[in-house]
């Protein structure tokens, strides 16, 4: 099977990648092009992939054919550092793999390992610290793999768990499908019981 365009990989892990979106020969992970540093969204919701036209990704792929990843080595690498000078170009999964940090808001900025933003919380002291969301122990320092809630900095979570609880949060609510929950609007109108004790 063919692989991502970008990355190369052909997996088909939604938390990991966002969703393999595929159109005649053109194949390309949902994160990955998110991501791809000089593409942009100018089409509506409905037209290309996500809004992402099919010229524009063709051409981003042409401008990243021969960009090394500084990770993996290999080409075809569309993330670049969002910090001035740094000069690092990688494929989103490494970058995830490494330690790089995606953001999945506003400009969808991403960071290499080095210039990847750290927390700054003042933190509530704990005894053997559990990510709310698993239960699981995680290191009492936020680091890449350990957050902390900013406003109580007490609760703490993996940055997998969050991942798996909010994906995909970029992208329009399954309810905004007006179909996908039309039974919901619909309004019961009889009683079912076998005894009602309603006068009416």
């Amino acid at each position: 099977m063919a692989g991502c365009g970008f990355c190369k990989r052909a997996d088909n892990e939604p938390i990991m990648f966002g969703e393999m979106c595929q159109q005649g020969g053109l194949r390309v992970h949902e994160n990955c092009l998110y991501h791809a540093s000089n593409l942009t969204q100018r089409g509506e919701d409905d037209e290309g992939f996500f809004g992402f036209l099919f010229p524009d990704i063709q051409q981003e792929l042409q401008r990243v054919a021969q960009k090394k990843c500084c990770i993996c080595r290999q080409q075809g690498a569309s993330v670049c550092c969002h910090r001035r000078r740094c000069y690092r170009t990688f494929h989103f999964p490494c970058g995830r793999e490494r330690g790089c940090v995606s953001q999945f808001f506003g400009e969808y900025r991403s960071f290499c390992w080095q210039h990847a933003p750290k927390q700054q919380v003042r933190l509530v002291p704990q005894e053997h610290p559990q990510c709310i969301i698993c239960m699981e122990a995680v290191d009492e320092q936020p680091n890449y793999n350990t957050l902390v809630c900013p406003v109580c900095v007490t609760a703490r979570f993996h940055r997998h768990c969050i991942q798996l609880s909010l994906t995909p949060s970029h992208r329009d609510p399954a309810w905004e499908d007006e179909e996908s929950f039309l039974e919901l609007s619909q309004r019961h109108s009889t009683c079912d019981t076998n005894v009602c004790l309603c006068p009416q």
